[in-house]
């Protein structure tokens, strides 16, 4: 995806055209420009050395955790992997509105935090137009706004910078930075690049995946109405019939095995003329699904 985007970049400069990109969540840009991404700095200043992203975070089984409203089996692109680097942590700590029961696996602790509707903030979309919202109803119980947590936290450590009182000063703060960097550099600006050959992948089965529209978060796959919707598929190898005649798979509803790195599993076929030839789709956050390894790469499905 990354090659495919720096390509387009490539494109839009040599002919004078403008690229536009959809983000992929409500508020990509504000964690870009506060600074939720290893390679910058609140505001978006480039640092000199990068930090981890998630995937490196979870291959070097780091000791220690923090979990910010994310369940890593469910929310990470290898839940196997995720499960792995949790579990042989020497401490992880989670800040959720739920008691999520992965946490009770590997979790030390559970900070209580509000859900989106016990929050205010501010959005950023991706023209960079702040959109800012208030808190529908107080906390529960002990439980506070995220940014708070954070706040007593750098207190009780006795960090410098978590003096706020209002998510407007963290918001002000970083928008003041973000301004500062734009008017010194006149963007925030990114190196074209683009391969001299392309070097695609040849794997005989490929795994392709989708984040089921009732499962893309912690709110709505706690919600028993949505998860008996008509609309939420069934848990299975979803291929089309080019591939199911290669694997001898006569109709839908067989069982298969399916390998993928070191994990596998048995989940039944779904025939569907929407799959591409030699892909199968297998759904993620799913609880059946969640011992498997990659989201998108290299399967085997063995027929049983």
């Amino acid at each position: 995806a990354s090659l495919i985007y720096s390509l387009a970049r490539v494109i839009a400069d040599l002919i004078g055209a403008r690229l536009v990109c959809l983000t992929e969540g409500a508020n990509c840009v504000g964690a870009w420009i506060a600074g939720a991404v290893p390679h910058r700095g609140a505001g978006g200043e480039a640092l000199e050395k990068s930090g981890l992203h998630v995937q490196e975070m979870l291959a070097k089984k780091l000791k220690a955790y923090v979990l910010l409203n994310i369940e890593p089996e469910y929310d990470c692109a290898n839940s196997h992997l995720s499960l792995q680097a949790m579990g042989k942590a020497d401490f992880v700590v989670a800040l959720s509105p739920y008691k999520a029961k992965g946490f009770m696996y590997y979790a030390d602790v559970i900070l209580p935090i509000g859900t989106f509707a016990e929050n205010e903030g501010t959005y950023l979309n991706f023209e960079g137009r702040p959109q800012s919202f208030v808190a529908a109803v107080k906390p529960q119980a002990e439980s506070r706004p995220a940014w708070k947590v954070f706040r007593v936290l750098g207190n009780q450590f006795q960090l410098e910078g978590f003096n706020y009182d209002t998510a407007a000063q963290v918001y002000n703060e970083v928008y003041e930075l973000a301004r500062a960097m734009l008017a010194k550099s006149g963007q925030l600006g990114q190196v074209l690049y683009w391969p001299q050959h392309l070097k695609l992948p040849t794997y005989p089965i490929t795994r392709i995946t989708e984040w089921p529209i009732y499962a893309v978060d912690s709110v709505v796959r706690r919600s028993i109405a949505l998860q008996e919707a008509a609309t939420n598929d069934p848990v299975a190898v979803y291929l089309n019939q080019n591939l199911a005649d290669k694997l001898g798979l006569l109709q839908s509803q067989n069982i298969v095995k399916v390998v993928q790195g070191d994990t596998e599993g048995y989940l039944p076929v779904v025939i569907s003329a929407r799959i591409p030839d030699n892909c199968v789709l297998i759904h993620a956050a799913r609880e059946e699904t969640l011992e498997f390894a990659e989201t998108f790469g290299p399967i085997e499905i063995h027929a049983r």
